[in-house]
């Protein structure tokens, strides 16, 4: 049976907020894992709805993972667009103000700094994964792997190139390993997450 928009974003939400509750950049901006309980699902169900809405959301057939892309021409995040496709609301609020104004600062630093390094290593049009993540009892499966390669596919076909941001070194060479490279990385000034900027280019036999 064919999913709804809502049961997609809804499953996404939760494979993509169990998938982030060790990420180093939530573990940083959220140390207690009870906060990161309620954050982590709130924020990916919004960011799979800004998916759905100005790119693809594609799903793991057995939910296990998901991958949220944003197409050519609407990579540039609009946070008024963003918080108005919470849903439900009263759930986006709540998590917000458990993350609490003193980390949305430090959020929005370090979006600043994201920002900066994609317009440097990305300028031209491409498709932007926004947020990538498997359910980690089914990591090292091959799960992460056969979804990614949906969107690789999908950005071949147009033959554009694909844009991403790692926080956590493990993860990088998960990336190169299937044709992305490093076009810089660092830290937002005052912060201790360290980001790989990285690009794709269209392999097209």
């Amino acid at each position: 049976m064919v999913q709804s928009v809502l049961a997609r974003r809804t499953e996404a939400a939760r494979v993509l907020g169990r998938a982030f509750q060790s990420d180093p950049l939530f573990v940083y901006l959220m140390p207690s894992a009870e906060v990161r309980a309620v954050v982590a699902p709130a924020f990916f169900g919004v960011v799979a709805a800004y998916a759905q809405a100005y790119g693809v959301l594609d799903l793991a057939p057995d939910g296990a993972g998901a991958a949220c892309w944003l197409r050519p021409g609407q990579t540039t995040l609009k946070v008024r667009q963003m918080l108005g496709l919470g849903r439900p609301p009263w759930r986006l609020w709540r998590a917000l103000f458990l993350f609490g104004v003193r980390r949305m600062r430090q959020l929005m630093t370090i979006s600043d700094y994201a920002e900066e390094q994609h317009r440097r290593g990305m300028p031209g049009e491409h498709w932007y994964l926004w947020a990538f993540g498997v359910d980690p009892d089914r990591q090292g499966r091959g799960v992460g792997g056969g979804l990614l390669q949906v969107g690789l596919d999908r950005a071949d076909a147009e033959r554009k190139p694909c844009y991403l941001e790692a926080n956590n070194v493990l993860n990088v060479s998960f990336y190169q390993k299937r044709g992305f490279k490093v076009v810089n990385h660092g830290q937002a000034a005052g912060h201790e997450v360290t980001f790989w900027a990285m690009r794709r280019e269209p392999q097209v036999s």
